[in-house]
C-alpha cells in the first residue's frame, strides 16, 4: 500500500509568502487605519481587530482550520485549505470595503 507522504504524494497547501504578507499588511493596514482615523467606536473596532486577525490566520494556516473537527456533527468532512484560505480573503476584503464605506460616508458628511 504507497504511503502519500514518503512517496512524496502529499500536496502542500501552504499559502507563497507574497500571498502571506498580502495578508498581514492588508490587516494591519485596516487595524492601525481604523484606530488612527476613529471611525468606529472601542468596542466595535476591537471586534474587527479580531475578524481580521482570524481573517489573516485562516489565509495563513489553512490546513490546520480545514481539519479541525466539528464536535456537534454538522460537518462531516474536512474543509480544503483552498476553500480556508479563500474564506479569510472574502472576510479580509469584506471588512476593507466597511472600513472604505464607512471613511467615504463620514468623509463627506
Amino acid at each position: 500500500m504507497p504511503n502519500p507522504v514518503t512517496d512524496g504524494q502529499l500536496g502542500d497547501e501552504t499559502p507563497p509568502f507574497v500571498e502571506r504578507a498580502l495578508a498581514v499588511v492588508l490587516a494591519g493596514g485596516i487595524v492601525v487605519l481604523e484606530y488612527r482615523l476613529g471611525l468606529w467606536p472601542p468596542r466595535l473596532g476591537i471586534g474587527v481587530a479580531g475578524i481580521v486577525t482570524l481573517a489573516t490566520a485562516c489565509v495563513w494556516f489553512p490546513d490546520s482550520f480545514g481539519h479541525m473537527t466539528d464536535r456537534s456533527g454538522l460537518f462531516e468532512a474536512d474543509l480544503s485549505p483552498t476553500g480556508v484560505r479563500l474564506g479569510g480573503w472574502a472576510l479580509l476584503i469584506f471588512v476593507a470595503i466597511g472600513f472604505a464605506v464607512t471613511w467615504l460616508l463620514r468623509a463627506h458628511k
